[in-house]
């Protein structure tokens, strides 16, 4: 699925009128993968509170391999400016807000984040504090 959404987003890319009167269907899908696959997100990345299952396949398969070409195509679609209809809540549609809802789902700190983080922060104090006597402070 990954590598049919990386081409859907070259052929957006290069021929966006051939992609035209499907680009709706595309980004109704692409809303609804998302919000399906957050769950499992959230359990196994945002929280971490189970382990990441393992593929059946030779090669691992993460969600966010799975996540990210759907950004991708979503985002270039917007920013090309052919979802104006699809975002346009006039269109008594909410998927302006559905959206805006995912992302933010999407955006918030990974456990893996977190421990990136503080570690991160825990060497700038480290070496900061070194760097500090080494210079005479």
């Amino acid at each position: 699925m990954c590598s049919t959404l990386q081409a859907l987003d070259i052929i957006n890319t290069a021929f966006p009128r051939g992609l035209r009167p499907y680009v709706d269907s595309f980004l109704d899908s692409s809303l609804a993968h998302l919000k399906g696959v957050f769950s499992a997100y959230e359990i196994y990345y945002i929280n971490a509170t189970e382990s990441i299952p393992g593929s059946s396949e030779d090669e691992a398969v993460e969600l966010p391999y799975l996540i990210c070409p759907l950004f991708d195509l979503v985002s270039n679609v917007v920013r090309g400016g052919r979802a104006k209809q699809w975002l346009d809540p006039q269109n008594q549609s909410q998927n302006l807000t559905n959206l805006v809802g995912v992302v933010f789902r999407f955006t918030q700190m990974t456990a893996e984040d977190v421990r990136t983080s503080y570690l991160f922060s825990i060497g700038i104090s480290v070496h900061g504090a070194r760097a500090g006597r080494h210079l005479g402070n």
